[in-house]
């Protein structure tokens, strides 16, 4: 047997963190900024004291895949994944040449091998707070919202799945699609289609000084 697989619970590296989320830890580099994607478990609104070996390199790929397929619909932030030494080295170089970083000696040979494969340098922009999940199974903030309206945002379950028949974690019948106002702990309330429409035209609004 080998030895146990290295888990990335927490980063701290030596640049200005711009943000801590549920699972990735963001670091500022003027302009643009560094997404860490860790093995952190995030259920149910609350972070879990263990990990899953290479969830983040996983999570950063997927998240990778699906920016680089959609840009033609529409451009993202997404500027390059740091899969590689060269990769990462350049990016420890934008950082100490905008002074935003206290790399120095051998710090960086260290840093290299956790960040490979789980992070990604974007440009700076601001977050719509709106997430959208598919769910197979009725279960977190869905359940909530299905005991008191047997929907999951503004969408009715058939009628032969009844709220008083239908257990918690039960299998949907099919996929939905739902929205919510997640992303931070103590978020996560299912929003509807036109919900998230008007958030997100608010927010867009909000940032460009047109409310």
């Amino acid at each position: 047997m080998g030895n146990n697989p290295t888990v990335l619970i927490n980063t701290n590296l030596p640049l200005p963190l711009f943000r801590r989320g549920k699972v990735r830890d963001v670091y500022g580099l003027g302009d643009k900024l560094l997404i860490v994607s860790t093995d952190r478990i995030s259920a149910f609104d609350v972070v879990l004291p263990s990990g899953i070996p290479d969830k983040g390199k996983v999570l950063n790929q997927l998240s990778a895949f699906w920016f680089e397929k959609t840009t033609h619909i529409l451009p993202n932030h997404l500027i390059k994944v740091i899969d590689s030494e060269d990769i990462l080295r350049d990016v420890i170089a934008r950082a100490e040449s905008s002074k935003q970083s206290q790399w120095k000696g051998d710090t960086s040979l260290t840093l290299e091998t956790s960040l490979i494969g789980c992070s990604m340098l974007v440009a700076k922009a601001e977050r719509i707070p709106v997430e959208c999940v598919v769910r197979g199974y009725i279960s977190g903030s869905a359940w909530a919202e299905y005991k008191e309206t047997g929907k999951v945002g503004d969408i009715s379950l058939p009628q032969r799945m009844p709220p008083v028949n239908l257990p918690y974690t039960s299998r949907y019948l099919f996929e939905v699609l739902s929205i919510t106002s997640g992303g931070n702990i103590g978020a996560g309330g299912v929003l509807s289609h036109p919900e998230a429409e008007s958030q997100s035209r608010t927010s867009c609004l909000s940032k460009l000084g047109c409310e």
